[in-house]
């Protein structure tokens, strides 16, 4: 070997040793890093299993959450009534002349006669007869929980309005009713 390559292999051989230097700095601080990104997953971990087991109300006052009416309802003691159909297939009040053929009519019909109230807002702890009599209220607490028009972005606390509201200003455009789910069991 000539001395120029000599001089050129042992100059190659200096720049490999101090990368080589760099690379081991670099995988340490690699390692380090890494070691830090597991302990922060890990905490990160243990504060959403903490989150995840804490009652909605702390899910309540995030700003991410939706509020929905119906987590502001506390149903108390609801109990259905064990009336059967007379031969017409009609639930008939014995307190008066009521009768309907559907039951959850009838159940809410005998709960005035009885005065109970086992739908509560959980914001003013006022009590209602009937499901749909309390979300109407709690939807005069807040504007969020409103009913809202599409076209005016005019607020409402009942499906009744809205849709009188939207047949009458914009030709039965900006509110389109919600499908119920109902679910059915065999009696």
């Amino acid at each position: 070997m000539t001395a120029n390559m000599q001089i050129i292999a042992s100059k190659m051989d200096n720049l490999l040793s101090k990368n080589a230097e760099k690379i081991k700095i670099l995988e340490e601080k690699l390692s380090e890093n890494s070691d830090k990104t597991k302990k922060l997953e890990d905490n990160l971990a243990q504060d959403f299993e903490i989150d995840m087991e804490t009652n909605m109300d702390s899910t309540e006052n995030s700003q991410n959450v939706k509020k929905d009416v119906n987590d502001y309802i506390e149903i108390l003691n609801l109990k259905k009534t064990s009336i059967k159909r007379n031969n017409e297939g009609f639930f008939k009040c014995h307190d008066c002349d009521y009768k309907t053929p559907h039951s959850h009519n009838f159940d809410a019909h005998v709960r005035m006669h009885k005065k109970e109230k086992p739908f509560k807002c959980k914001l003013c702890n006022r009590q209602f007869t009937q499901k749909i009599s309390c979300i109407i209220h709690i939807r005069t607490h807040d504007d969020s929980l409103k009913l809202k028009c599409d076209v005016c972005d005019e607020l409402f606390i009942n499906e009744q309005t809205i849709l009188r509201h939207a047949t009458k200003a914009h030709d039965g455009l900006g509110y389109t009713r919600k499908k119920r789910i109902i679910k059915r069991t065999e009696s």
